[in-house]
């Protein structure tokens, strides 16, 4: 009983580490504001201004929406993890080990073949965010791989 908490809590903290590390800690690269020409007919007609109408947008690398994408997958791997801390069950663990499994191999596969990054390898993106990401979800596949080793072994028996 004791490793299954163990197991679970160390999964819910990789998966909360994918979902807010890019977010907070290991920052993808910020937006760029762009100016924009205005067009005075698409404001209302009291000259009142608003966002559409403001002049300025924010731009957003694509990185950006790869650190947004990864926050779905860390609260979904997150969420095994609880329910690996609630299941006891040993199938039961075994198919939230396999979810686990699998979800890290969309986490690796979202900055690295999905969606992308920034082109040069100069970028916070590239030096920092997506090998950080990277090492997170290597560790989550060999360690569900060898808790699914386990508990075949143990449901043999």
């Amino acid at each position: 009983m004791k490793k299954i908490v163990i197991i679970g809590s160390v999964v819910i903290m990789f998966g909360m580490f994918i979902a807010l590390g890019p977010q907070f800690l290991f920052k993808v690269c910020s937006p760029v504001v762009m100016v924009t020409e205005v067009l005075t007919a698409d404001c209302g007609d009291d000259g009142s201004s608003s966002c559409c109408c403001s002049g300025t947008a924010l731009s957003y690398p694509i990185c950006h929406w790869t650190a947004q994408a990864e926050i779905g997958i860390g609260f979904l791997i997150a969420a095994l993890g609880i329910c690996l801390l609630v299941f006891s069950d040993l199938k039961t663990q075994q198919g939230l080990t396999i979810g686990v499994f699998l979800s890290s191999i969309i986490a690796i596969s979202i900055p690295h073949i999905l969606i992308g990054g920034c082109d040069t390898m100069i970028m916070a993106c590239r030096k920092i965010t997506f090998p950080i990401l990277s090492l997170i979800c290597i560790i989550i596949l060999i360690g569900s791989v060898i808790y699914l080793i386990h508990i075949e072994s143990k449901i043999k028996k």
